[in-house]
């Protein structure tokens, strides 16, 4: 138990044992104990006894996770990047394997990460495209925008964005009616 006011630290054993025995118990425990004793003086201790974190070791936990959560979103919008950049290069022409080559150079990654991850993703990135896609017409038609106007913000057709317009009234997304 520690008494954190005088930083002090009482032990209390109570056991019936042969003296012999006792004697030799306490010369291996002398060894803990005063490791213990070192370690108490060492590491400041909230009441409860336990080692607390200072503000600074919490600033620094709260950064590193920030970094790595940054290093998360940049990695995902690569990825998409990625993926669009492929489908707009093939679409002008270019093979997939000379659209993959110029991704690989252009992001830095090995042409066997840039293919797995343009062709392993495909679904999810599609999907992630077209929420977004979504997410960008339906705000901008609650701004009042024409379908015309928005599709050519967007880059699809005007059929595309009335489409996903009747899906988000059909799903009662975005407040559309």
């Amino acid at each position: 138990m520690s008494d954190s006011t005088n930083k002090t630290i009482t032990i209390r054993i109570a056991i019936d044992i042969p003296v012999e025995i006792a004697d030799t118990t306490l010369a291996k425990l002398e060894p803990m104990i005063s490791q213990l004793v070192q370690t108490e003086q060492e590491e400041p201790r909230n009441q409860d006894g336990v080692g607390f974190v200072t503000p600074v070791d919490e600033e620094k936990r709260t950064q590193e996770k920030q970094v790595i959560e940054d290093r998360r979103q940049l990695y995902k919008r690569r990825i998409v990047q990625s993926y669009r950049q492929f489908r707009h290069l093939t679409k002008k022409g270019k093979t997939e394997k000379e659209a993959l080559h110029q991704i690989a150079l252009e992001l830095n990654w090995p042409i066997e990460t840039t293919k797995s991850i343009t062709f392993a993703r495909r679904k999810r990135i599609n999907q992630y495209i077209r929420f977004r896609r979504m997410k960008t017409i339906i705000r901008l038609r609650q701004k009042g925008k024409t379908q015309t106007f928005i599709a050519k913000h967007v880059g699809t057709s005007q059929q595309t964005v009335n489409r996903v317009l009747k899906e988000a009234r059909k799903q009662k997304v975005g407040g559309l009616s």
